[in-house]
């Protein structure tokens, strides 16, 4: 079951990053955001990446 479609916020300030309840990815000129993957048990680093908001909306 889905709880809708993920909505993103523009980024204002680093506050509201950081102590803030909204979710407001850093995405660059092109719309992308670097995203790793990692080994669960021993956090080695496996890729690197980019999503796009639409591709970040569909893993959370």
């Amino acid at each position: 079951m889905s709880a809708g479609p993920v909505k993103f916020k523009a980024r204002l300030s680093i506050e509201q990053v950081e102590e803030g309840d909204d979710l407001a990815p850093k995405f660059d000129d092109r719309g992308l955001i670097t995203v790793v993957t990692t080994d669960a048990e021993s956090g080695e680093m496996l890729m690197q990446g980019y999503m796009n908001s639409a591709a970040l909306a569909l893993t959370i």
